[in-house]
């Protein structure tokens, strides 16, 4: 699947809040994000065998995951409060 295709695909699904419009720019640049996302759907896929048919489903969990995981980075990169 080609990025466009991707996208194209993606904005007909639910998307999760823009992690990145909170994070500072040091913390993850957008080709990051779309580079650790196309390895988690990856991985998804491989973890059900590469079966047709839920390309879909692998991509948006594996976004979920990666914004998750952004969210997760960006409350441990801000000053703690006392």
């Amino acid at each position: 699947m080609d990025e466009l295709h991707i996208r194209k695909h993606s904005a007909t699904h639910r998307v999760p809040v823009d992690p990145l419009r909170f994070c500072h720019p040091a913390v993850i640049t957008e080709m990051e994000r779309f580079r650790r996302t196309r390895e988690a759907a990856y991985f998804r896929a491989e973890l059900r065998g590469f079966q047709p048919g839920r390309e879909a489903e692998d991509w948006s969990a594996a976004e979920w995951q990666v914004d998750a995981e952004i969210a997760a980075e960006y409350a441990r990169s801000q000053p703690r409060s006392r």
